[in-house]
């Protein structure tokens, strides 16, 4: 048994010597299907050994997807993309998953690092990979992305593509192994990318004009950009097909408060709690509407529920620690400002909360502290040493 790992790319290379590099000790072959780079990405991957093949872009990324599954040689195919890597610790896993007779694929977990703690899914590293233990924290995906090779399975979907509809019926088992996604580090990446998948995500409403997720993915594309109105009305259109999707009110919520539409934005957080009382981003944004309304009490009380609920997060301890300023109670939301900052100290949200409260507190000292903190935080960002 062997695999055929397969990656469809273009203008990556900053990241595909990396990605093959990462995949090599489990791949026997590595399929590159290269849709257009104007940059090395073709070169350095030849130079690894890799099979390359060059094929125009056609505006469908199912399309090279299904072109790299077709130039697979082998038994097994792991589908990666060129900002992903596999860690060295799961390596033997993945050589002993495809031993297995009677399973047709993996869900794999996909590890989507970033520094924004506000992501809804986030968990803290749990260093669990020493390669990746510097980054503060990720959002999981669970992805089928090893399985037989077969011609049967294919990916649909002009953006964010998947092979779901054509594993029905296989054996699929959840695995240990996981996928470390580092795009979403780099912001200026993050947005080119997010650039293209405004574009398809039209296509794919154009071509499936009633299917809400294809409404609700360009929604999170326009979200992503911060173009609320917009991503308000796609939203809108995805519930008129799918009213109870937790994903779509979730995030039609969230438009409305950031369109600075409080009480709407409750009605709908209400919504998504009744279906799913656990939700721990309604908890927390229903608990900063209540807030921005001077609500305080019940602000409290669900911002609570979210800390009881993952009481590692950094979100509802920021929260509750600007609730607390609102109230006047600087001594206890100086505890829980410094506590969300302990939680992802790449993340500067709570400083300048901070740095207020300790002012109002009469701690000058530890004020012009943070305040020194933010500036450095401020010079990584636009660069200046």
């Amino acid at each position: 048994m062997d695999i055929s790992a397969c990656i469809i790319t273009k203008n990556e290379e900053a990241n595909i010597g990396q990605c093959i590099e990462s995949i090599l000790p489990v791949a026997g072959q590595v399929v590159v299907v290269d849709t257009g780079s104007t940059d090395t990405t073709a070169h350095i991957a030849k130079r690894m050994g890799t099979d390359v093949f060059q094929v125009p872009f056609s505006g469908d990324l199912a399309e090279a997807r299904n072109y790299s599954l077709k130039k697979a040689v082998n038994d097994w195919v792991l589908v990666i993309d060129a900002d992903e890597r596999i860690g060295k610790e799961d390596y033997d896993v993945i050589k002993s998953l495809i031993e297995t007779d009677d399973v047709d694929g993996y869900r794999i977990i996909v590890r989507n690092y970033t520094y924004d703690s506000s992501v809804e899914g986030w968990l803290p590293n749990d260093n669990k990979y020493p390669e990746y233990a510097h980054l503060p924290g990720f959002f999981p995906f669970n992805l089928v992305r090893l399985f037989r090779k077969s011609s049967r399975i294919r990916y649909e979907g002009f953006v964010h593509e998947t092979n779901e509809k054509s594993l029905k019926g296989r054996k699929i088992i959840q695995s240990s192994v996981a996928i470390h996604h580092l795009g979403r580090i780099d912001k200026g990446i993050t947005a080119k990318k997010d650039q293209l998948y405004l574009e398809l995500g039209y296509r794919k409403i154009k071509a499936d004009p009633k299917n809400p997720r294809a409404y609700y993915e360009l929604a999170k594309q326009y979200m992503a950009f911060e173009q609320w109105e917009e991503a308000l009305g796609l939203l809108r259109q995805a519930i008129s097909y799918s009213m109870n999707d937790v994903d779509i009110l979730f995030e039609y919520a969230i438009a409305l408060q950031r369109l600075e539409k409080p009480s709407e934005s409750i009605k709908i957080y209400q919504r998504v709690l009744e279906i799913s009382p656990d939700h721990f981003g309604a908890l927390v944004n229903m608990g900063v509407a209540l807030r921005d309304l001077g609500r305080f009490d019940e602000s409290e009380y669900f911002l609570n529920m979210a800390l009881n609920l993952k009481p590692f997060h950094p979100l509802p301890l920021l929260h509750l620690g600007i609730l607390m300023s609102k109230k006047g109670d600087h001594h206890k939301a100086i505890s829980l400002l410094y506590s969300a900052f302990e939680k992802n100290p790449h993340d500067p949200t709570p400083l300048p909360e901070l740095a207020r409260c300790c002012v109002y507190s009469g701690r000058l000292d530890e004020a012009k502290s943070i305040l020194k903190l933010m500036e450095a935080f401020n010079q990584r960002k636009t660069g200046i040493s």
